[in-house]
């Protein structure tokens, strides 16, 4: 892992370790990296934090994404916070 901290997935991992209830994005920001390396750290890993990479084209996904019932989607950023519960179905490739 090349990250501006300089930290391995495993300093990382041992970081997340020390803050379990911190948010994701506040960890990373404390320890000087992206949400998206702390996640990356913990592909592979076993526990709660745990992360798998997906290699899945939406052709394929989101037709099994309708099986999963009711979920949320979350969308963030900076200045705001958009929360969507509903289903996924219909989906149509273009």
């Amino acid at each position: 892992m090349d990250d501006r901290a300089g930290l391995t997935f495993r300093d990382i991992r041992a970081r997340r370790a020390e803050a379990p209830k911190l948010r994701d994005r506040d960890l990373a920001q404390n320890i000087g990296i992206s949400e998206a390396e702390l996640v990356a750290a913990h592909v592979g890993a076993e526990g709660p934090h745990r992360a798998v990479r997906v290699h899945a084209h939406p052709d394929r996904l989101m037709p099994a994404a309708e099986s999963f019932g009711e979920v949320m989607a979350l969308t963030r950023n900076i200045s705001a916070v958009h929360e969507k519960i509903g289903h996924y179905a219909n989906y149509h490739t273009s």
